[in-house]
């Protein structure tokens, strides 16, 4: 079951674009947070990107473990679904992120 929007926020890009998104953080069965586990556990608890696992990616990226990362974005019409949505380490999800940091 995809998840429900629950409200909507603005977000500005480094290039100064804005853009309304919204924000889906549960549904009326399933938190996100069970999404978040529910993917994974689908992804084996690694990086499916580099494999590294949550203890791993800690202590790689002082502390920040293992991310979920939506593959078609929610402002492409992308759903939070475990099929749209992959386990990351914190510089795998920043690498795939980096149209959004500033000079990227």
């Amino acid at each position: 079951m995809p998840l429900v929007a629950k409200q909507k926020f603005t977000r500005r890009f480094s290039n100064g674009r804005m853009q309304t998104v919204r924000d889906t953080y549960s549904t009326k069965t399933r938190s996100w947070y069970d999404v978040i586990k529910q993917v994974q556990g689908q992804d084996n608890k690694r990086c499916q990107d580099c494999g590294k696992t949550e203890q791993q990616a800690k202590d790689v990226y002082n502390g920040k473990g293992l991310e979920t990362h939506h593959l078609t974005p929610l402002s492409r019409g992308g759903r939070t679904t475990g099929r749209n949505l992959a386990t990351l380490c914190y510089g795998c999800h920043k690498k795939r992120h980096r149209h959004l940091q500033r000079g990227g």
